[in-house]
C-alpha cells in the first residue's frame, strides 16, 4: 500500500496566546537547598555559601538566596567559592565563574592551558590567589597567572586541595594516580614535599590543618597522619575516628579538632571530635542528617557547619551551654535532577523519577523516596499500575511496588528478568502490554505472551505502545515503522522518508484514532493511510520538538522551548515564561482534570485548563475499583472489593449526567444514553472516593 505525505500550508494559522494559569515548581521555588550533595562551605562575613553538586545557596541568618539562579549557570556544580575585592569567584567542574555584581564572566583556560577540572581556590594574606586544578597548581597575582610544575619543586599530578596556615604557608595536596601522591608546602621561598615515603599514610590527601603548635594534620583515606616537625602519629577507627576516610578537618576556638569522616561500613563514619585526650563521634543517632560527611566549616560565631554527600547539612552550635544540632536539607518538592518518565497515577497524583529520588505530588503535598540505597533504576525505567491497581516502578531487571508508605522489591516473575521496559498500556479489557528491547510482553490474565519479529513485528526493539478505541495495539518498532495488532495479526506501516526515527520522543492516539508522533524535526500524524507533517515549513517558527500529548478535548500538545497546541484547525503557542528558561519541555502529561504537567531537566510546570471540570474534594483516591473497557462505547464494567458502591458520572463541563447507587461487584453500567466524549467517573466506597477518566467512543 502506498502512503502519501501531506504538507499543510494554507489551511493552518499560528498564533500566540498567554497562559495565566501556570504554576512552576523547581529546585529554586520549593527548597532552601538545590541539592543534598554538599561540595563546599565558605563564609564571607555573616554570609555562608553552600556549594552543591547542582548550584549554590547563600545563607544569611534566617534568609537564604539561590545564587546564580537567574543565570544560565544556575545548575552548575560549585566546588569552591572565593571572595576577591568586589568579585565572587565560583569554581565549577570545568569553568570559573566570576561575578562582579553586574555580570558573570568565566575562565575556561589559563595561559592557553585547557582545564578539565577546577577543585579548590584560596587567597593568601598577600592577596595572591592559589588555584588547584586538573593541570596542577596555578597562582594569580597582579593580573598574571603562574603555573607551578615539578621544575618549580611541587609534586606532579592533579592539584586537589589548598590550605593556607596562620604563617601564610601554602599547603597543596597532589594526586598522581598510580604514582607518588602527597602535599607540597611553600614557605615563601622554597617548596617542601611530604609523601608516603616521608610518613603520610594514604594516597589521597583530602584536607590539611596546621594547629597553634605547628603540628600538621593530614586527612586521607587511611585516617589522619600528624607530623610535629620531627615525628609522625596516626589515628584511625581503632583510635576513635568515626571512619577511616577523612574528608575535612577544622579546629575550633577551644583547640578541639573536628573531622568529617566517611565509611562504607554500615553505622560508621560521622563527625569525630578530638580534644587531645579523648575521641567522640556524632552520627545520625545524635541528630546529624547523615554519617557521610563531605565538608565541614568552623565559623566565627562558634558554629560548625557539617555538609554531607547525600542529605544536606547540619549546623552545630558549639557554645557549651547551648550545644545543639540544627538540620537543613533539601526540602520536599522538585528536589532532583534529570527528571524522566513522569506518570499520572489513577488517583491523579504526579510521580516522577530523578537522579536521587522517586517523588510524588498530590497538588498539595510533596513526598520523596530516596533511590540511593535501595532502588535500582535507569532512564528507561517506568511507572505503571497493574490490573489490581498497584503502582510499580522499574525496568532493566528491577521492579518495585509502592505500598502507600514506601517502595519495596517486587518479583514479577522470570519474564522480565534482565529486560528493560520502555512503555506500558492497559488495553480496554484492562490487560497489560509492555514495550521493551525484546519485543512486546502481554499478560492475558493468566500468563505472559512475548511478541517479537518472529510473530510479525518490524523489529524487536519496541519503544512506545498505546491502545486505540477499537482495542487495537499500536507501537513504534525502533527504526522501522509503526506496528498494529488487531488481536489476530500484526500490520506494519513504514515511516516516511522525512522522519528521523532515532529522535522520536512522543507518541499518542487521539479520539479519532489518528496516530501522533513527535521527533526532533517535526510532528507526524498517521490516519491509517496518509502521513501528515507539521514543521517549520508550514506551521512552527522553531524546531527541536521534544514531547507530545493529547488531552481529553482531543487537543494535541507539543513541547519545544515553548508549548504548542493544535485544536484540529489551528496551532497556537502558549507562553509558559517567555522562552522557557529551564530548557526544552521533555515530557507532557495530561491528568484526570485535563490539566497539563510539563517537565524539563529539573523543573515541573502545571498548566491549568480552566474550562474543565469544577468538581471539588476529589483529590484522594484510595479505592480499589477497576474500570474496563476504557475507552468504551455502550457499557462499563467495574470491579471492586466493597459490598456495594455509589457511582456518579460527570461530563467535561462538570455536569452530572448519570447516577447509580447500590451496585455490587462486578457491576455492568449501561452507557448507551451518553454521547461520545470524555467523562469523569466518581466512585464512593463508604468514606472513600475515587475518580477515573472515562472516554466514550461511539
Amino acid at each position: 500500500m502506498r502512503y502519501v505525505l501531506l504538507f499543510l500550508c494554507l489551511c493552518l494559522t499560528f498564533t500566540t496566546i498567554n497562559s495565566q494559569d501556570v504554576i512552576k515548581y523547581n529546585l529554586f521555588s520549593t527548597s532552601q537547598l538545590i541539592d543534598n550533595k554538599i561540595l563546599c562551605i565558605e563564609t564571607n562575613g555573616n554570609d555562608v555559601y553552600i556549594g552543591q553538586e547542582r548550584g549554590i545557596t547563600k545563607f544569611t541568618g534566617e534568609e537564604y538566596e539561590h545564587v546564580l539562579a537567574n543565570t544560565q549557570y544556575r545548575y552548575f556544580g560549585i566546588n569552591d567559592v572565593m571572595f576577591f575585592d568586589e568579585e565572587i569567584w565560583y569554581l565549577s567542574y570545568n569553568v570559573i565563574l566570576i561575578d562582579n555584581g553586574s555580570e558573570v564572566s568565566k575562565i575556561e583556560n589559563i595561559n592557553g592551558i585547557e582545564i578539565s577540572g577546577f577543585y579548590n581556590i584560596e587567597k593568601d594574606i598577600s592577596n595572591r590567589i592559589w588555584l588547584a586544578t586538573s593541570e596542577g597548581l596555578f597562582m594569580y597575582y597582579s593580573g598574571t597567572w603562574n603555573h607551578f610544575t615539578e621544575e618549580d619543586g611541587v609534586l606532579p599530578g592533579v592539584a586537589h586541595n589548598i590550605t593556607i596556615d596562620e604563617d601564610n604557608k601554602i599547603w597543596v595536596s597532589f594526586i598522581d594516580y598510580g604514582n607518588i601522591s602527597g602535599v607540597s608546602m611553600y614557605d615563601g621561598e622554597i617548596w617542601t614535599n611530604f609523601t608516603n615515603e616521608d610518613g603520610i599514610h594514604g594516597e589521597y590527601i583530602n584536607d590539611v590543618a596546621v594547629d597553634i603548635l605547628s603540628f600538621v594534620w593530614f586527612c586521607t583515606e587511611e585516617g589522619v597522619s600528624v607530623w610535629d616537625g620531627a615525628n609522625w602519629e596516626y589515628y584511625t577507627e581503632d583510635n576513635g575516628l568515626g571512619g577511616n576516610i577523612v574528608n575535612s578537618v577544622e579546629i575550633d576556638k577551644y583547640g578541639d579538632y573536628w573531622f568529617g569522616t566517611y565509611s562504607y561500613a554500615e553505622g560508621h563514619g560521622g563527625l569525630s571530635r578530638y580534644n587531645g585526650y579523648y575521641w567522640q563521634t556524632y552520627t545520625v543517632n545524635d541528630g546529624l542528617l547523615s554519617n557521610k560527611i563531605s565538608r565541614i566549616k568552623y565559623t566565627e560565631d562558634n558554629k560548625l557547619w557539617v555538609g554531607t554527600f547525600d542529605s544536606g547539612f547540619s549546623v552545630i552550635n558549639l557554645n557549651p551551654w547551648e550545644f545543639g544540632i540544627e538540620q537543613e536539607k533539601q526540602k520536599e518538592g522538585v528536589n532532583d535532577f534529570n527528571i524522566y518518565n513522569p506518570y499520572i497515577a489513577k488517583d491523579n497524583k504526579l510521580w516522577f523519577s530523578g537522579n536521587q529520588n522517586l517523588t510524588c505530588f498530590d497538588n498539595q503535598l510533596w513526598e520523596s523516596y530516596s533511590k540511593i540505597d535501595n532502588i535500582q533504576s535507569y532512564t528507561s525505567s517506568i511507572f505503571f499500575e497493574d490490573r489490581d491497581g498497584n503502582l510499580l516502578f522499574g525496568g532493566g531487571g528491577y521492579l518495585y511496588m509502592f505500598d502507600g508508605e514506601g517502595w519495596s522489591p517486587f518479583n514479577f516473575g522470570a519474564t522480565f528478568s534482565g529486560k528493560s521496559l520502555h512503555d506500558h498500556v492497559n488495553d480496554l479489557d484492562n490487560k497489560m502490554w509492555f514495550s521493551s528491547g525484546y519485543g512486546i510482553f502481554y499478560h492475558n490474565g493468566d500468563y505472559w505472551i512475548n511478541y517479537t519479529s518472529d510473530d510479525g513485528l518490524l523489529d524487536d526493539d519496541i519503544t512506545y505502545i498505546d491502545c486505540d478505541s477499537e482495542n487495537n495495539i499500536w507501537c513504534i518498532a525502533s527504526n522501522q515503522g509503526i506496528c498494529m495488532y488487531n488481536r489476530d495479526t500484526w500490520s506494519n506501516y513504514s515511516f516516511p522518508n522525512e522522519i528521523d526515527y532515532y529522535s522520536i520522543n512522543g507518541f499518542d492516539i487521539d479520539q479519532d484514532d489518528n496516530i501522533w508522533m513527535s521527533e526532533i524535526n517535526g510532528i507526524y500524524r498517521f490516519d491509517g493511510e496518509n502521513w501528515t507533517i507539521y514543521d517549520t515549513t508550514n506551521v512552527f517558527d522553531e524546531y527541536h520538538y521534544t514531547s507530545l500529548a493529547i488531552d481529553s478535548n482531543n487537543n494535541v500538545w507539543v513541547g519545544t522551548k515553548n508549548l504548542h497546541k493544535f485544536d484540529g484547525i489551528s496551532w497556537t503557542t502558549v507562553q509558559i515564561e517567555g522562552d522557557i528558561f529551564e530548557g526544552s519541555i521533555d515530557h507532557i502529561l495530561v491528568d484526570y482534570d485535563n490539566n497539563l504537567w510539563l517537565s524539563s531537566f529539573a523543573c515541573i510546570w502545571k498548566v491549568i485548563q480552566s474550562n474543565y471540570l469544577g468538581i471539588d474534594d476529589l483529590t484522594s483516591n484510595n479505592a480499589n475499583a477497576i474500570l474496563y473497557p476504557n475507552p468504551t462505547s455502550d457499557y462499563l464494567n467495574i470491579e471492586f472489593k466493597s459490598e456495594n458502591i455509589y457511582i456518579t458520572i460527570y461530563n467535561i463541563n462538570g455536569q452530572k449526567v448519570l447516577e447509580i447507587s447500590s451496585l455490587s461487584s462486578p457491576a455492568n453500567v449501561d452507557l448507551k444514553g451518553l454521547i461520545k466524549g470524555t467523562y469523569i467517573v466518581e466512585i464512593e466506597e463508604g468514606d472513600i472516593k475515587s475518580r477515573n477518566k472515562l472516554i466514550i467512543s461511539k
